[in-house]
């Protein structure tokens, strides 16, 4: 289902210009339903970079200032620009974020359907994805190029 959900927005991404606006500094509220000028993420310093696993997936997953991208075969994601799309669309869409300097967690909330992601740190170059939704626990290391 979360594959699925993904498959989808990453590919009405593909069909659909975004700008990046990097100029907001909103505060965004759990629970709340954000504006459009909202920042939806707000990533802890330590895990701002590009991740990958070891595994056969081929996803990556960035950390920006403001946003959680998946680049996948070298296409970007911005989870932060689909959520203002489907804002735009007339849609409901919040962002709750729990941080500190181990864990990094946060909920989608996309007209009714919620995604969750849960990152803890155990060392600067590796993560542990908490919920990875066909694996449970997945080791993801700091990204060279």
């Amino acid at each position: 289902m979360k594959k699925t959900l993904l498959t989808l927005a990453f590919t009405s991404l593909l069909f659909i210009g975004c700008s990046n606006n990097n100029d907001d500094e909103s505060i965004n509220v759990p629970g709340q339903t954000n504006p459009e000028s909202t920042q939806y993420f707000h990533p802890p310093t330590w895990i701002k970079g590009t991740w990958a696993s070891t595994s056969s997936d081929p996803i990556k997953y960035k950390f920006t200032d403001n946003d959680f991208i998946q680049v996948n075969s070298g296409s970007e994601m911005s989870n932060a620009a689909y959520l203002k799309q489907i804002k735009s669309l007339g849609g409901t869409v919040s962002v709750d974020e729990t941080a500190n300097e181990t864990q990094y967690y946060f909920t989608m909330k996309m007209n009714g359907s919620n995604m969750t992601y849960q990152f803890k740190k155990v060392t600067a170059t590796k993560l542990l994805w908490v919920n990875h939704p066909s694996s449970g626990v997945m080791d993801i290391y700091l990204y060279k190029q």
